[in-house]
């Protein structure tokens, strides 16, 4: 009866020695970490104008033909030469797409910094077009600039793990 015993016992470890490796095998294969992304364009633009024109300026957004318009609010007080300050954008549709706004100045020209973001990788394709355009509290044309995306598809989870995502810089 003691010997039969110590026969089952060992096939145990003999048979989990034979499953786990593959079992433990096909799960060190693949590591995933939980690092989320968002997919879109981050858009920079030169702006030809003065802190003045920029306050209160109708500011519209587009890439190919989904646009969102607002009001670009910077702060009251214009900021230091090389000094980043974000702007607000008020208005409903602005924040479907266009997350935030920074504005800073070389001391000659203002450039805008805008990220546009996109629920999925599907509808962003190499060649779409993006487009600002400013309008002053008046109605006078501050400038519309164009570009075009040329995107990268990243993972940053690593290979094969979602999510993937998809992003471009965008000179205006």
């Amino acid at each position: 009866m003691g010997e039969g015993r110590w026969r089952s016992n060992l096939a145990w470890p003999l048979l989990a020695s034979v499953a786990l490796p593959s079992c433990a095998g096909s799960l060190a294969d693949k590591v995933c970490t939980l690092v989320g992304c968002s997919s879109g364009a981050g858009i920079d633009a030169t702006l030809d104008v003065t802190y003045a024109d920029l306050r209160l300026a109708s500011i519209t957004v587009c890439r190919n033909d989904t646009c969102v318009s607002g009001i670009l609010t910077p702060p009251t007080s214009q900021p230091m030469d090389h000094e980043g300050v974000n702007a607000v954008i008020t208005s409903t549709s602005v924040q479907e797409h266009v997350t935030h706004a920074t504005l800073s100045s070389d001391g000659s020209s203002w450039r805008i910094h805008l990220d546009w973001r996109e629920g999925t990788t599907d509808t962003l394709k190499d060649g779409d077009t993006y487009r600002l355009t400013l309008t002053s509290t008046q109605g006078r044309s501050l400038g519309m600039l164009t570009g075009h995306a040329s995107y990268h598809d990243f993972q940053p989870n690593g290979p094969d793990c979602d999510p993937t995502c998809r992003s471009a810089a965008v000179k205006l």
